[in-house]
């Protein structure tokens, strides 16, 4: 699966060094310093280093998954550029639930994910791995394509699962 992984942060370095075992990922940062520690050394998680490409989020393109992983206050920024990609499937990944409103005007399907996974970032390109977990996710709209994208993203060392219910307003 073609991935694009927006938001590198300890979440995002995470999942995107996890699922580049098995996927083609692409993370998009906002500045180039950061871009450029990744593209030197690599994404680090404890000893275990992952390659990923990396661009700045103004070079955002079309995948198969996008999963967004900045915080609640980022996403207003994001909004015109998710807007202007030809229909996709998001999954959001962020604390909380503020984002609901602003996000179901975007014309893509949706997804909602929650991750348990303990994780803190040491630098911009390296993640203390404190304990693992589990990525949960569920579909915002009801959404055939939810369960195959849940079995795509699932490996043994990187579980993730469906939520009972979806989410509605």
């Amino acid at each position: 699966m073609d991935i694009g992984i927006i938001g590198l942060g300890a979440v995002g370095l995470f999942i995107s060094s996890k699922l580049s075992e098995r996927h083609d990922v692409t993370g998009y940062v906002r500045n180039q310093k950061q871009l450029n520690e990744i593209r030197e050394n690599g994404i680090q998680i404890n000893k275990d280093r992952y390659q990923i490409r990396v661009k700045t989020i103004e070079r955002l393109q079309k995948h198969d998954l996008i999963i967004i992983c900045v915080k609640q206050p980022h996403l207003a920024y994001l909004m015109p550029i998710l807007n202007s990609l030809d229909k996709t499937c998001l999954l959001f990944i962020q604390n909380g639930l503020s984002h609901i409103q602003m996000i179901q005007e975007l014309n893509h399907f949706i997804m909602l994910g929650v991750c348990e996974h303990g994780v803190s970032k040491v630098n911009s390109h390296q993640v203390q791995l404190n304990g693992l977990g589990q990525i949960k996710v569920g579909d915002f709209q009801e959404h055939n394509d939810a369960k195959h994208i849940q079995h795509q993203l699932y490996a043994s060392d990187f579980p993730v699962f469906m939520m009972m219910t979806s989410f509605k307003l």
